[in-house]
């Protein structure tokens, strides 16, 4: 179905879930792509192979930021032009996220490779975690360079309103990551360093079928005359784009910082409870987080041909729908916890410690819908300034210092960690809230 019917005619309600469940499954699945991981580890490798690859998420984290500095932005500014009917200016913004991102996937790829035991260390990787998220990282560090050009190429999709094709590339990598894992971790017994390389090729599947999905199926094409460094163009997109790069900046810095704490609390074996956790409250939290990157094109589109009753209408479903999915998805795994932390672990303490911190983790997780919403609602608009904010609210603003307060200055301990986990969730969410109000009563319908 054309592109422009879909965006800009079709009932709101359709457009929304065409466009945004798609960029939620394909969300998800890099939640998935860890999930499986780590399942093959506490199986094979046990828990010290968990907080190996528990401790490698916040690097992950904070190359994601780098490559989506620039991906984010450029996304948005595809869907407003798109939105001004200027496909060669759209064209040309895909070329110029392809240079930078192909040069700064080589420069972190040596970087990585080059000083990869100072870099877990850094981390938070102490004692014999220090070899198992060595080896670990070793094989993620040779996937960054096909992992950002899949997290451009996710966002230029999504800026056209392709998400259809970004979903499927991301299914067959998931599946050839099973049967990798299988293969290198059971069969061949390479343990977390097995678990690496399949998740590695796994991308270059993805990629692979990316090159093909630019070549024959996506509106907009990736021009050889086009590849070359723009600055002004990316000077353009980077204010939208440093939004995105602050929210996951932001949380590679506090989740180093929450390791750090669980350390010095519990040791590795903490650090192994929360890597559990944090997979399985990922799943709310990515999938809501990309129904709304979905629904970013079309409130973008909308706002770029200035129509701004749809915008709001966008807006109004974009809520209604992820908040449904968080809230169904924050009671099925609560009613499941222990069933599903059963799939990382064979020991008995460590799935009863688990499933408890995983409900105490989610009873927040209903408000995220609107958490996420807004942000995506300020990018897609090109207003750099509110997403950047509230970026910063829920990882930095109200994480970090709660991070410290509860645990030491009321004496609450681990049990304070815990706490800050729904507690962070659910102060951002009402900042959040309040904030998207306020705005949406200053846009005027025409």
């Amino acid at each position: 179905m054309d592109r422009d019917y879909i965006l800009g005619k079709e009932k709101i309600q359709k457009s929304v879930l065409k466009i945004s469940s798609p960029s939620a499954i394909s969300t998800v699945s890099t939640v998935i792509y860890n999930i499986i991981d780590t399942i093959f580890i506490g199986r094979y490798v046990f828990s010290i192979g968990i907080a190996a690859v528990s401790l490698y998420l916040p690097i992950q984290m904070m190359i994601s930021s780098i490559a989506m500095l620039f991906a984010s932005g450029v996304g948005s500014f595809i869907s407003r032009q798109l939105g001004k009917k200027n496909i060669d200016k759209a064209e040309k913004a895909v070329g110029t996220l392809v240079a930078f991102i192909l040069t700064i996937s080589i420069i972190l790829c040596i970087i990585g490779l080059i000083f990869t035991k100072d870099i877990v260390e850094l981390f938070g990787a102490r004692g014999n975690a220090i070899y198992y998220s060595s080896r670990y990282a070793e094989m993620m560090f040779i996937g960054i360079l096909f992992n950002p050009l899949c997290l451009a190429s996710n966002n230029v999709m999504r800026g056209e309103g392709s998400t259809k094709y970004s979903m499927i590339g991301t299914v067959i990598s998931i599946i050839s990551n099973i049967f990798l894992d299988f293969i290198f971790i059971v069969i061949f017994k390479w343990g977390v360093l097995g678990a690496g390389l399949a998740t590695t090729i796994a991308k270059l599947i993805n990629l692979l079928y990316v090159i093909y999905c630019f070549k024959f199926k996506t509106l907009l094409k990736v021009k050889l005359k086009y590849i070359k460094y723009d600055f002004k163009l990316i000077k353009e997109c980077l204010p939208i784009g440093f939004s995105t790069f602050l929210n996951q900046f932001a949380g590679s810095i506090s989740i180093m910082l929450l390791n750090n704490d669980l350390y010095h609390f519990g040791g590795n074996y903490v650090i192994a409870v929360y890597g559990i956790v944090f997979k399985l409250t990922s799943i709310i939290q990515k999938s809501v987080a990309g129904f709304n990157r979905g629904n970013q094109p079309l409130i973008g589109y909308n706002f770029g041909a200035n129509n701004i009753k749809r915008v709001k209408e966008a807006v109004k479903w974009g809520f209604i729908f992820s908040t449904g999915v968080a809230l169904i998805g924050t009671i099925l795994i609560m009613i499941f916890s222990k069933p599903l932390s059963e799939m990382f672990t064979t020991k008995l303490a460590l799935i009863n410690y688990s499933s408890k911190i995983l409900i105490i983790a989610l009873l927040a997780s209903p408000f995220l819908g609107i958490y996420f919403l807004s942000i995506s609602f300020y990018r897609a608009i090109g207003r750099a300034k509110e997403s950047i904010i509230l970026s910063l609210f829920r990882r930095v603003i109200f994480f970090i210092p709660l991070l410290y307060i509860l645990p030491y200055g009321f004496n609450l301990g681990l049990e304070g960690i815990w706490i800050v986990l729904p507690l962070s969730n659910f102060i951002s969410a009402l900042f959040a809230g309040t904030l998207l109000l306020r705005t949406l009563k200053t846009l005027k319908v025409n």
